[in-house]
């Protein structure tokens, strides 16, 4: 069985560097120290030289060129480097190779930015303190996909899941009748795993099985329910998709012509990026 051989995998892991943990921790006490949190990254010459690496990807368009972390923290705010720090850390104990989901690395790490960049951009204006925890977790959301993909890669049936998931509404459902489990259901052994915030692995458990008495991560779990209809493998801020998410967030009590605004004017980012 897929999902069998995911945990045993899993399981298997090493733990992440002591930079990332310690960075963790400092994040656990609320909102860390910059000078901390620059020292804890500079300790590490590869976390560092990869989070500029990233932080000067062309699909942040930044115009000068960024060479210290302080000037990447202070471009980025701490919480989006913290999503580079975790987003890092866990792409480097898997081959990427996304094939079985009908597309490539470079569409994939696009995917993964729109969807950390809308909830950036949004979400600061809907309630600041919550995006401190929805932006690093929405650079995540997708982190099960490449631990899915390696062995449906494998499998016999990897070309029927590749043209199931091409036309699939709900994706969750097809990777759940191919593989026995989910992305999500990934992310949260991978967060318990990697020892992530217990607050990481209820959000990520309350996505798809959301708890009657856990109302106080509802609006979480709304917000990336939003987020995963706008970007998706086979949506990525379509217009369809993202008048889909505008009305699925209007249902939910937020601002409809906030969030499309958001999501056009990202849209258009994205395409000037790749045109």
């Amino acid at each position: 069985m897929i999902f069998e051989s995911i945990i045993k995998k899993i399981d298997s892991l090493p733990p992440l560097p002591q930079s990332v943990q310690k960075i963790q921790l400092l994040f656990s006490r609320g909102d860390p120290d910059i000078k901390e949190l620059v020292k804890i990254i500079e300790s590490d010459p590869i976390l560092m030289t990869d989070i500029l690496a990233e932080a000067n990807s062309p699909l942040h368009s930044f115009s000068q060129h960024i060479i210290s972390i302080m000037q990447a923290i202070t471009l980025f705010g701490t919480n989006k480097i913290r999503s580079f720090v975790l987003a890092i850390s866990m792409k480097k104990n898997f081959t990427l190779n996304l094939e079985a989901y009908g597309i490539n690395n470079s569409q994939f790490s696009i995917m993964c930015n729109m969807q950390s960049t809308l909830m950036f951009q949004w979400y600061m204006g809907v309630d600041i303190e919550k995006s401190r925890l929805l932006i690093p977790i929405s650079f995540l959301l997708e982190m099960g996909k490449i631990v899915l993909s390696n062995e449906l890669n494998e499998s016999d049936y990897a070309k029927l899941f590749t043209d199931e998931i091409k036309n699939a509404h709900n994706i969750s459902d097809t990777e759940e009748m191919f593989a026995g489990t989910t992305t999500m259901a990934i992310n949260v052994l991978l967060c318990k795993h990697w020892n992530f915030d217990n607050i990481f692995i209820e959000i990520m458990s309350h996505i798809e099985n959301p708890a009657p008495e856990k109302e106080y991560l509802k609006e979480y779990s709304e917000a990336i329910q939003v987020l995963l209809t706008a970007v998706n493998i086979n949506n990525r801020l379509t217009n369809e998709s993202i008048e889909e998410a505008g009305n699925l967030a209007q249902s939910f009590g937020y601002d409809k012509i906030r969030f499309t605004k958001t999501a056009y004017r990202i849209k258009e980012k994205f395409e000037d990026k790749n045109s």
